[in-house]
């Protein structure tokens, strides 16, 4: 495909947003007409259409898509195919959606290819904008958790003592936690056992805090 410059991406937005009729191709051979649109905020796609009663509408956020394939790249087109389902000429129109790290997938029939590749660019191109911003977050983040393993090493030696880190935790972070839970998480991560933690120990140390929500919550404060 073509590429794009931003006034064309800004009008293909646009469009998405306007919604599109595309059918949903199940497994199972069955099929489904459904109004998609891209989110006014663009984190996420939906559609609408959908006779379930209780049913809550399917949204698929863009920092989720693995994947953006043409035609019948797909295995369930592959093997609608083959039953004659659908036809060779509709890979023209086809395109899936893979997400939730491979493990799902959305298999859709545009009108027409015109349609399809509306789609297709829209959608890649906020998926490497999702990519570009999460990059950007991460090294933002390492930056950050990095600036408070220089200032707590004082002596300069490019690591933190057990008594640095635990200073750098109450006195900076503000975070106070049981010797016993301290000790487990600092060896989990000193790989040289010399009761030190070099820049890359102390970014996994600081991982590990993340995933206790009630230290993490109180560092953000």
């Amino acid at each position: 495909m073509a590429s794009h410059n931003d006034n064309d991406v800004t009008e293909i937005l646009q469009r998405l947003k306007s919604g599109s009729a595309l059918t949903k191709c199940k497994p199972n051979g069955k099929e489904y007409l459904r109004q998609f649109f891209l989110h006014d905020r663009e984190s996420f796609i939906s559609y609408g259409g959908s006779r379930k009663i209780f049913g809550k509408p399917q949204i698929y956020n863009i920092k989720d898509i693995d994947e953006i394939r043409i035609g019948f790249a797909a295995e369930t087109f592959d093997r609608l195919m083959k039953r004659g389902i659908v036809k060779s000429v509709d890979q023209n129109r086809a395109f899936s959606i893979i997400y939730d790290d491979h493990r799902k997938g959305e298999h859709l029939l545009a009108s027409n290819t015109a349609t399809r590749d509306l789609w297709v660019t829209g959608l890649e191109y906020l998926k490497n904008q999702n990519a570009q911003k999460s990059q950007y977050h991460f090294v933002r983040e390492k930056n950050w958790i990095l600036d408070f393993f220089h200032s707590a090493d004082k002596d300069q030696s490019n690591k933190l003592t057990k008594d640095e880190c635990r200073a750098l935790l109450e006195d900076s972070l503000n975070v106070k936690m049981p010797d016993a839970v301290f000790e487990r998480m600092f060896n989990q991560v000193d790989k040289s056992r010399q009761g030190a933690l070099n820049q890359v120990d102390f970014v996994n140390f600081f991982n590990l805090l993340t995933h206790r929500k009630d230290l993490f919550g109180i560092m953000k404060t």
